[in-house]
């Protein structure tokens, strides 16, 4: 545990990314505000609520908004550990199961977002933990909280549920009962976002096993000779993990339900509705397979095992250089303290761009009142209740600093803006910053 602090708390302070700053956002917000602001989003209020506590206490900070991440992740260990006893009695698997955690990238990743991948596979954790332990009050908070750090959650309550029903007990009945009541309790807020996945958002299709590819990475991706270990090596640990576990497996349908079952359900869901499968609310099924993967490399007698567990070491150590070496804002911040600077507003033309000014700007944030597009649709009570400053109906006088975010979800409208602005006050591109080939930011300064 104090060697996973260490290698986390770094990360701490690094530059918020988009989706942080959008949590940054609803966390600044007034509280009267903030079901309104919430209700445009797509996530339930758990970590919000968290995170407003946590800044509440420590001041408005990077830190402070990552820190029930932090405490989460750390958790995770613990829970690993745990629930690894429970599933195989071997202690010294479950405590190798416990050090992987430890030290995966993607772990240290989650465990320094400000966002919810690791609270929801707490929650989930917790509820396996003692849905085997034989706790049912314990498990029917803990599955009931699962709905309320991410929308996705719902269809683990209900796997959840149904197993606490399998049991077949008049308490885990009503433990059944209890974990469905508090899960439906965000029902009626869950259909009201609904609405921005069905007009199309910005989710993309993810092939299966994304989720465990992931495992040995971070959000960004090393160097392409890398690869093809980095996307194997998940593979291969857990076919042979779970080849040498089948016998313990067998007997935990539980395990083989969330780690197996779940993942692959929302895989097939995605291919007919709107894509569903999101490596980030899958982080607790990649970890009940990282068990599997402790086991395999501790027990069996495979010529295997010493090769994976030496690549294994090499990925970890390679992925964790870079995690350290990348800015997890990949340069954006730089665009509102040099490119901006000395402006007297920073002028935005569509919502996720206005959102990423309002966290890294040091210039009053003007925004285009049009400015929606799927990558991040707001109604527009939700962006006036995330105190967005519209121009209404002209630009304001001044030296101006035109952020525009170009993107394959850019829309025509927001192009036609900008276009006008051009053509009205010829501004002079002062920056052009391609963060990959989806994301190009351009920086125009002109005066009204």
């Amino acid at each position: 545990m104090p060697v996973a602090l260490l290698l986390r708390l770094p990360l701490l302070a690094q530059p918020l990314w988009y989706d942080e700053a959008f949590t940054q956002r609803l966390v600044d917000i007034p509280l009267q505000n903030f079901l309104p602001a919430l209700l445009g989003d797509v996530h339930p209020p758990g970590y919000y609520l968290l995170a407003r506590l946590s800044v509440s206490i420590l001041g408005m900070s990077n830190a402070a908004l990552r820190l029930p991440s932090l405490l989460a992740g750390l958790g995770l260990i613990f829970l690993v550990y745990l629930l690894a006893l429970l599933l195989h009695n071997d202690r010294a698997g479950a405590q190798l199961a416990a050090v992987l955690t430890a030290v995966l990238p993607a772990m240290l990743y989650y465990s320094s977002e400000a966002r919810y991948p690791a609270l929801l596979a707490c929650a989930v954790l917790v509820s396996l933990i003692a849905l085997l332990s034989d706790r049912p009050a314990l498990f029917a908070l803990a599955t009931g909280l699962v709905a309320w750090f991410h929308s996705i959650g719902m269809a683990y309550v209900a796997l959840l549920v149904l197993l606490a029903l399998a049991k077949r007990q008049p308490r885990w009945i009503m433990a059944g009962i209890g974990a469905a009541v508090l899960a439906g309790a965000w029902l009626p807020g869950l259909l009201s976002q609904s609405a921005d996945v069905s007009d199309g958002f910005w989710l993309v299709e993810t092939f299966p096993l994304w989720h465990l590819l992931t495992m040995t990475l971070r959000r960004a991706v090393p160097a392409p000779e890398t690869l093809p270990l980095l996307w194997s090596l998940p593979l291969l640990l857990s076919l042979f993990g779970v080849w040498t576990s089948r016998r313990w497996i067998a007997q935990r349908p539980a395990w083989l339900i969330i780690a197996v079952a779940l993942p692959a359900l929302l895989w097939a869901v995605g291919q007919f509705w709107q894509p569903v499968y999101l490596a980030r609310a899958l982080i607790a099924p990649a970890l009940l397979l990282v068990i599997p993967w402790a086991w395999f490399l501790l027990r069996s007698t495979s010529g295997w095992r010493v090769v994976l567990a030496g690549a294994l070491g090499f990925s970890i150590v390679v992925c964790l250089a870079d995690l350290y070496a990348t800015d997890r804002a990949d340069g954006v911040d730089d665009i509102f303290q040099t490119a901006c600077a000395n402006a007297d507003y920073v002028y935005t033309t569509s919502t996720d761009m206005t959102i990423t000014a309002m966290a890294y700007s040091r210039r009053p944030v003007v925004a285009w009142v049009g400015g929606n597009n799927l990558n991040q649709t707001l109604s527009l009570a939700a962006r006036q209740a995330m105190a967005f400053d519209f121009n209404l109906p002209e630009m304001r006088p001044g030296e101006v600093c035109m952020v525009t975010l170009l993107t394959y979800f850019t829309t025509d409208n927001e192009l036609a803006r900008i276009d006008e602005i051009r053509a009205r006050y010829h501004p002079r591109v002062v920056m052009e910053h391609f963060r990959d080939d989806l994301f190009q930011y351009i920086v125009w300064r002109f005066h009204t």
